[in-house]
């Protein structure tokens, strides 16, 4: 009999419910048991009890120790001491040798009398005597002129540039002289030095300079590339190397 039918029959013994179980295979109660415990083990997992541990509990104690009369009552003090949470330390204000040094250290201080010097009243100042300048009614101022003072009659010696190393030579590479100067040199020029670059050729000779700053006006200008063609005419020492180095211009008072 199948279920439908089972249950119409249940129905129409006036049964209002369906008290008859299920017919179920085997297999399939197997796959709900598997299905429900992975379920279970899975929720068991994921849920996480935390224990806390029981509040620790501070305990307070005391301990009192009676100390009877007696030779052993200072060894039971020093132990009692140590052996608590302060323990003893020296007291100098309370050490009977100390206090008994302190008193005799007083006691001979107090028999020093105080030494107070004697105070005398100063004398009485005078003034300088009065220096006579001029005579009285009559005033007169010196005759003549201050002398002049001598001026230098020697010329200055013309500013004469020379160039100072920037890169490391040898010093027989180094000019032993430098050509002549005759352009002149204005005072903003000559008061700081001027860098170049200069690139030495097989010969020792300049073959190109390269000033490295520029000037302000048209007087520096002038005055920068004056120094550049008198670069060019620099000769340089025999052991001087081929390639570019870097020079500063410099102004120095000829002799």
């Amino acid at each position: 009999m199948s279920g439908n039918k089972r249950e119409q029959t249940d129905r129409e013994c006036g049964l209002t419910f369906s008290w008859r179980s299920p017919e179920t295979s085997g297999l399939r109660t197997c796959a709900a048991v598997v299905v429900v415990s992975l379920l279970s083990v899975g929720i068991l997992g994921a849920i996480r009890v935390r224990i806390m541990p029981l509040p620790r509990i501070i305990e307070r104690h005391a301990s009192m120790v009676m100390i009877p009369e007696g030779p052993e009552r200072d060894f039971w003090s020093v132990s009692v001491d140590e052996q608590g949470p302060f323990p003893a330390r020296y007291e100098v204000s309370v050490d009977p040798v100390v206090l008994a040094h302190e008193k005799a250290v007083l006691a001979q201080m107090r028999k020093w009398a105080p030494s107070r010097s004697a105070l005398h009243d100063l004398p009485v100042e005078s003034g300088p005597p009065a220096v006579p300048v001029s005579l009285r009614g009559e005033r007169f101022f010196p005759e003549g002129k201050a002398p002049a003072a001598q001026q230098a009659t020697s010329p200055l010696s013309p500013l004469v540039p020379t160039l100072r190393s920037l890169s490391q030579l040898p010093v027989d590479a180094w000019p032993s002289e430098f050509p002549g100067y005759q352009d002149q040199i204005p005072a903003a020029v000559a008061a700081k030095p001027w860098r170049f670059m200069l690139e030495i050729g097989p010969t020792g000779r300049v073959v190109h300079q390269q000033p490295l700053e520029r000037g302000d006006d048209e007087a520096t200008t002038a005055a920068i590339q004056s120094l550049a063609r008198w670069i060019g005419r620099v000769k340089f020492g025999p052991s001087a190397k081929p390639g570019w180095i870097g020079v500063e211009v410099v102004f120095t008072r000829g002799h």
